[in-house]
């Protein structure tokens, strides 16, 4: 009977020992899936010291690791937002981003977005103004052009090219991880400021250099034609080279060069992001910018 405990205890001894063993061995990942915390590639020179001091078990905490940088391209959708109704289009922009620790970071994005807008309901208020409106200059409401003094009816458009450059901070709100060794899905919002280059111009005249003729399609809305059909003949009658450049604010301080006009900007962006397979990342954000 005492032959046996001996035995017994020492079954024992022998898979404590051999999991103690194993548990030595393993790596030991804090920094995310696939990095060891031995490592000396993932630490800066600075912070060696604490590393070698951390592996000889004189230092309890391991070296803060190197601050990483990501590449990035981004896609969505586009629209500009003012009094001609915007239609969805695609932007596209690209990025660089340097963390500054676990939470902040720096990011430079360049942007280029490609806006159009169409009204469906007819216009007129085009007649108050000047030569500068190229809606005012096409269709003259002083009747050298349209024959009468009556007010012909045009339906706005546009189609805005515009590129921009900004310094972004970022924060990330759900970075840190106490008990997980890698966060799935992380918030984060952002704030910045850069300049902006774009050039707006309209559609007014047909392929023979002559204003559209509006007048069978404003009979068409006066008869109760649906915004559906109200696009369609306007899709149909215009050429979409979008010739004319339009009318400025001057209230609005800017710069005209390369023929754009160029601004300064802020911007705020809010969204999530989620790891796909290291070191790949999605994210889905919402961006607003203010000139």
């Amino acid at each position: 009977m005492t032959s046996k405990k001996y035995t017994l205890l020492a079954v024992l001894f022998c898979l404590f020992a051999s999991t103690v063993f194993a548990q030595t061995t393993a790596t030991r990942s804090i920094y995310g899936a696939g990095l060891d915390v031995t490592d000396a590639n993932l630490i800066s020179s600075k912070n060696l010291p604490q590393h070698n001091e951390f592996l000889a078990g004189t230092y309890d905490y391991p070296a803060k690791p190197r601050d990483m940088w990501e590449i990035g391209l981004s896609g969505g959708v586009f629209n500009i937002l003012g009094d001609v109704r915007g239609v969805p289009s695609i932007g596209t922009a690209v990025h660089i981003r340097k963390a500054l620790g676990h939470v902040i970071s720096l990011r430079l994005q360049g942007m280029y977005g490609r806006g159009v807008g169409q009204n469906y309901r007819p216009s007129f208020g085009y007649a108050q103004g000047g030569n500068a409106n190229p809606w005012y200059d096409r269709y003259n409401p002083q009747g050298t052009q349209t024959g009468n003094t009556k007010v012909p009816p045009v339906y706005y458009n546009y189609r805005t090219i515009v590129q921009d450059l900004g310094l972004q901070i970022l924060a990330n709100v759900h970075n840190i991880r106490f008990y997980k060794d890698q966060t799935a899905l992380t918030f984060y919002a952002l704030g910045g400021i850069g300049v902006t280059t774009w050039c707006a111009q309209s559609d007014v005249l047909d392929a023979n250099n002559r204003p559209y003729d509006y007048s069978g399609i404003y009979a068409a809305s006066l008869a109760g034609a649906s915004k559906k059909d109200i696009l369609k003949k306007l899709k149909d009658l215009q050429d979409h080279t979008f010739e004319s450049t339009d009318e400025l604010d001057h209230s609005i301080p800017s710069q005209f060069t390369f023929q754009r006009l160029l601004q300064t900007f802020s911007n705020c962006r809010y969204g999530f992001g989620f790891s796909l397979k290291r070191p790949l990342k999605y994210s889905v954000g919402r961006s607003s910018l203010l000139c």
